[in-house]
Parts: C-alpha cells; structure tokens; sequence
C-alpha cells in the first residue's frame, strides 16, 4: 500500500515549480496557483506527488538521483532516460500514466501524471470486480506483448535470473540447485523462440491502476525489449500466489484467478499448453524477487521452496 504525506508548498518563484508548469503547458487553467507536495512511500526512489491547487490535475515526480532501497549503484540519467523513453513507446499502445518530462538538472526526475485510483491489490483486498480486472490486466499484457515484437534474448533471460538469486541469502547447495535447474531448462530449449517484446517486467499488483473503470499501468523503470512474453505472466501469478499466502495463509487460493488470468491473455487451447508449460519458470523467477524483500526467514524459505518447486515441476 502507498502511504501518502503533505511534506510542503510550492508558490511562484521556485525554480522547480516554474518548470513543471511551463512543461504542463494548458492543462491547468491557473498557471500561479499554489501546488502542494506530498511524499509517497513505500517507493524505490524519492516520489512525491504534485497538487495543483484549485485544478482537477496532479503529477507525480520519481527522483532517480535520490535512491531509498538497496540498489544504489546505478546511472541515475540513464535510468531516468530509460524510464522516460520506455513510457513514450508504451503510450502508444496501452493505457499508462502519461509522461510529462524529464530534467536531469532536477536529482534525474522523471514527471507523470497523476492517476487517482486503486491498485489491481484492492480488489483482493475488497473482493470487488476481481476476476473482470484480471480480465482487464490479461488483455493489457496481450496488447503490449503483441503490438511490439521483435528479437528474443534467451541469453539475458538466464542472467537475470542468475542476478536474482545473487541477491537472496542462499547456501551452497541451494546456489548449487539452482543453477543445476537452470542448467537443465537451458539446455530443454522450452524457452527457445523466434521473436521476443516489450514487457512490463515489474507486473506486480501494485502497478496496475483503475480509475472509473479504466485501467492503467504504471511504473516502467524496468520495462525490457526483446523478452519473453511469459515473463509478466509469471511475475504476476506468483505476486498472487504470494499475496493468498500472506494474507489467507493458503497461497492455492490464487489459482481461480491465474487460470481465468491465463484464459483471458490466450487466444486459443494451444498457446494456454504452451503458457502454462513455460510458466513455472518465470513464477519462479518471481519468488526468488520476493524473497529479496525484509521479511521472517521462514517466510522466505518458503519461496525459496516454492521457487525450486517450479524450476522442477518440468525439467
């Protein structure tokens, strides 16, 4: 859940606000009204959203420069440009929130439009339209995944997956059974295919939107070309999967929603044979992110499990 708090006012003058508004342009009719920030967490980044007040509008600025968690060693600019870059090619195609600009002399922001809704996790939380809204996230992956293809990098699949696990406490021989797994899908050639696309990448259920019963997605720092379209699948089914265990304590409770999910993103009995075949793969790649969270070590020794699971359950 994102925790939202006013931290301050900008009034004209300041250097910051005057380029927001010369970069909103006309869409907001008062050009000299006060704009209220508020800090949102949890978050990556520094983010703060922007309230322009007596306007129906707000933004949202990700500073790449100011980092919060553990991945501090990076190109700020370049992930900023990346970010910026991956959102104007993705707007084209399904509904997000709409780029507004980039400033690298501003600690690397990245400017969004503000979009007030819930998170795809509400309507777990509230039981409220869930399986319509899955159906509404399947068909947004379908339209991503279809609308950009072009190569396929099976090589950077296997090395993401080998950073992952560097990044989980894992013993010797638990290091050493996963790279024999991995080994053993490599070399099956399941994951072989002719042409990749664009995906999400962080398809969590905090990053898909719903506003008056629009969906948007959000949040596309990590977006890839040339992948595999399963990808987003898996991260998604196993953020379910993680989401029923935390709170139900019974993580099978997500299958009726990852088999209308699948339905929904496949056109034909066909391509749910070959989805699912390929899913355990990528659902185990989303353990193993999990499992990169703060959390009770029992906790994550079951993903860990469950992860390992998967990579057997087909090689």
């Amino acid at each position: 859940m994102v925790y939202e708090k006013e931290v301050g006012v900008l009034r004209e003058g300041d250097i910051f606000r005057e380029w927001l508004i010369d970069k909103i342009g006309g869409r907001i009719g008062n050009p000299r009204c006060k704009v209220i920030v508020s800090l949102l967490k949890p978050a990556s980044h520094t983010v703060c959203k922007y309230r322009f007040v007596g306007e129906e509008y707000a933004v949202v600025a990700k500073f790449f420069a100011e980092p919060k968690g553990k991945e501090t060693h990076y190109d700020a600019r370049k992930a900023m440009d990346n970010e910026y870059r991956n959102l104007k090619k993705v707007a084209k195609v399904i509904p997000i929130a709409h780029p507004v600009a980039c400033n690298a002399d501003f600690h690397c922001v990245l400017v969004t439009e503000y979009v007030n809704g819930r998170p795809l996790l509400h309507s777990l939380k509230e039981e409220r339209r869930p399986f319509r809204r899955f159906a509404t996230v399947a068909q947004m992956h379908r339209k991503l995944h279809s609308h950009t293809c072009g190569g396929y990098d099976k090589t950077r699949v296997f090395s993401t997956f080998h950073d992952v696990l560097g990044k989980v406490y894992l013993s010797d021989a638990e290091r050493r059974h996963f790279d024999d797994l991995l080994g053993r899908w490599w070399h099956s050639g399941m994951l072989d295919r002719d042409h990749g696309c664009m995906i999400h990448r962080d398809a969590t259920l905090a990053n898909y939107i719903f506003s008056n019963n629009h969906a948007f997605a959000v949040d596309f720092e990590s977006a890839w070309e040339h992948a595999h379209p399963v990808h987003d699948l898996g991260i998604l089914c196993a953020e379910l999967k993680h989401f029923f265990a935390l709170q139900k304590h019974d993580a099978d409770l997500a299958e009726p929603y990852i088999r209308h999910y699948l339905w929904k993103y496949c056109m034909n009995d066909d391509e749910f044979e070959y989805v699912t075949n390929i899913l355990p793969f990528f659902m185990a790649m989303g353990y193993v992110r999990i499992a990169r969270l703060d959390m009770p070590k029992e906790y994550r020794n079951f993903l860990i499990r469950e992860a390992m699971a998967c990579l057997s359950s087909k090689v």
